[in-house]
């Protein structure tokens, strides 16, 4: 039953209040993180020179820049792009090295503002340029990017779309829904939610959002903090709705809004290889109902709808990024794959080592050598399947 009037009046008042001092709590520390609290970035100068497009490649290299960092900076500079690479960790004399041969700069900062923190600081060093470019890409290390997939040419992909502001792929935070609710819930991909965004693993923007003044303000004005939830709230889900509001065109290169028509026409091998490598990586119950599911299945039009509907609801809840890797890699030729599904939950890296398997080329290989590394770190030996 909902609460009364006055009594919702009075709860969005305080929730106001508190977002108001935690967000002038967390301008106040970014104004005191850009003047040096947390140290001054180190900035080295890369071989690259700069040209009309650039990227700006946040790393978090824990036990070292990986091989497969290496060739997605090699991957730019062929397609033209030249890197402004941002650490949010000091970085070893060889790993700096080898960075800087690969980019126009590299820089080394405090962690703090995840990895917005880090785009904001890599947008600082380019602030010069934005007027001259024709494209400017954000890209961070949370994905494994180019994964070898024939046909798959994102940079490409995102220019042709035509858009200014482009994402690899977009979430809608739709309403919270009780898990045995789950046949119920209908699929939902509409912009105008206030939870939609594009996902900042991989952004690309075009000419009329680098000359918009309100740009360069956004990260400006944005509030750093090191809670998570509201870097995605104000940075992610804040960008997109900055876009959006401005008027920008906007597109994402893993289209979602006919998803369920997409699901609709698999042949059933096919969507039964789906529903087997649909990656949930946080949430027991919800991976405890996809292998109720898979068991019930019986050849049945029935079972086929109930497969689809579920593919629905576990999309709509773990987001695509992460559910989808066997969907989008095959059907959207997609060159994404997530890391941290490796880490969280045993089926989850089961299934992106078996995806991983079946790639090609030295990329290929390192993202094999890295998922298995980060695997069995976590306590999650490798299984095939």
């Amino acid at each position: 039953m909902p609460r009364p009037l006055p009594l919702r009046a009075l709860g969005a008042l305080r929730w106001r209040t508190r977002e108001g001092l935690r967000h002038l709590r967390d301008r106040l520390a970014t104004v005191a993180h850009d003047l040096g609290m947390h140290g001054r970035p180190r900035v080295t100068r890369g071989r690259l020179a700069p040209g009309r497009r650039m990227a700006v490649c946040l790393v978090f290299a824990a036990h070292g820049v990986p091989g497969s960092q290496l060739l997605a900076l090699e991957h730019l500079t062929a397609a033209g792009y030249a890197a402004v690479v941002v650490s949010n960790l000091p970085l070893a004399a060889p790993d700096r090295d080898a960075l800087a041969a690969r980019a126009w700069r590299v820089v080394e900062r405090a962690n703090f503002g995840y990895d917005f923190g880090g785009y904001r600081e890599g947008i600082r060093q380019v602030a010069p340029l934005l007027a001259g470019l024709d494209r400017l890409v954000l890209l961070n290390d949370s994905v494994w990017y180019p994964v070898p997939v024939e046909g798959a040419d994102w940079l490409a992909a995102a220019e042709a779309t035509g858009a200014d502001f482009v994402g690899a792929v977009a979430n809608d935070f739709a309403p919270p829904f009780p898990l045995e609710d789950w046949r119920g819930v209908g699929w939902r991909h509409d912009p105008a939610a206030p939870g939609f965004h594009y996902c900042s693993f991989a952004l690309s923007l075009g000419p009329d959002v680098l000359r918009d003044p309100g740009f360069t303000a956004f990260w400006r004005r944005l509030a750093l903090t090191g809670n998570k939830h509201d870097t995605v709230r104000r940075g992610e889900v804040g960008l997109t709705r900055w876009a959006l509001e401005r008027g920008h065109s906007h597109a994402a290169t893993l289209d979602m809004a006919g998803f369920d028509r997409a699901v609709a026409t698999l042949p059933e091998a096919r969507l039964r290889a789906v529903l087997s490598d649909l990656v949930i990586p946080e949430e027991p119950p919800l991976r405890a109902l996809k292998a109720e599911v898979i068991a019930r299945d019986d050849g049945s039009a029935a079972w086929r709808a109930e497969a689809e509907a579920f593919l629905r609801a576990a999309v709509v809840r773990t987001g695509a990024a992460f559910a989808l890797p066997a969907f989008a890699l095959a059907e959207g030729r997609w060159p994404f794959l997530k890391k941290s599904p490796l880490r969280l939950d045993g089926e989850s890296a089961a299934i992106s080592q078996r995806l991983a398997a079946g790639l090609g080329g030295p990329m290929g290989a390192a993202i094999r050598a890295e998922a298995a590394a980060i695997a069995a770190a976590a306590g999650h030996l490798s299984r095939r399947g």
